[in-house]
């Protein structure tokens, strides 16, 4: 097995796990992931409304977790939590800064995983023909 970043962005053998061994539920899942879902989050960024960026971002969150990335699942849980409480504050220089900064860190996160589904789906492709 290849040791590259991608593989410890999205672990198979855990997935396997996860989904009791069944490789077309992982296959599935995996599938089910669209970096441009972040893509979601300009608009409702944009209009600061951070009451809708912490519902978009906790979609993702459930998503990551879903096909285990774990990091970009913790990425969108900070989003989430900073969206909400900026949304509920009257104006907060912090939390703008620690939402934007969450924003980037997540977008990060997601760029990353689009190869590593890819890579992901190509390992599972591999081992059932071997």
């Amino acid at each position: 097995p290849s040791s590259t970043s991608a593989n410890k962005v999205i672990d198979v053998a855990e997935l396997l796990t996860i989904f009791g061994d069944n490789s077309g539920l992982v296959r599935m899942a995996l599938k089910r992931f669209d970096v441009k879902t972040f893509q979601r989050l300009r608009e409702p960024w944009a209009r600061k409304d951070f009451k809708r960026v912490g519902q978009l971002a906790h979609q993702l969150k459930g998503t990551c977790a879903y096909i285990g990335a774990k990091q970009a699942r913790q990425a969108a849980a900070r989003l989430e939590q900073g969206a909400k409480a900026l949304a509920d504050a009257d104006s907060s220089d912090f939390l703008g800064q620690e939402v934007a900064s969450a924003m980037f860190d997540l977008r990060s996160e997601l760029l990353q995983m689009a190869p590593a589904v890819k890579q992901a789906l190509a390992q599972m492709d591999g081992e059932e023909l071997s």
